[in-house]
C-alpha cells in the first residue's frame, strides 16, 4: 500500500521533532513513516486506547 500525508507548517515541525526524538531514543538511524503508521495502527486497534479516542475526535 502506498500513501502520502500532507502536513500544515506547524505539523511539519512537530513531525520532524517526533522523528528526531524517536531516532535518538531508539538509537536507530532511520525510522520510516511505515514504522510509525504500523505503531499507530497497533495502538488504535485497542478500543480503550487514547490514540483511538484522539483519532475519533479529529
Amino acid at each position: 500500500m502506498n500513501w502520502s500525508i500532507r502536513l500544515d507548517d506547524d505539523e511539519v515541525g512537530r513531525w520532524d521533532e517526533l522523528l528526531y526524538t524517536l531516532r535518538r531514543e531508539t538509537g536507530r538511524r532511520s525510522l520510516s513513516k511505515a514504522d510509525i503508521m504500523r505503531a499507530l495502527v497497533d495502538l488504535a486497534s485497542d478500543e480503550n486506547a487514547a490514540v483511538r479516542s484522539a483519532l475519533i475526535a479529529t
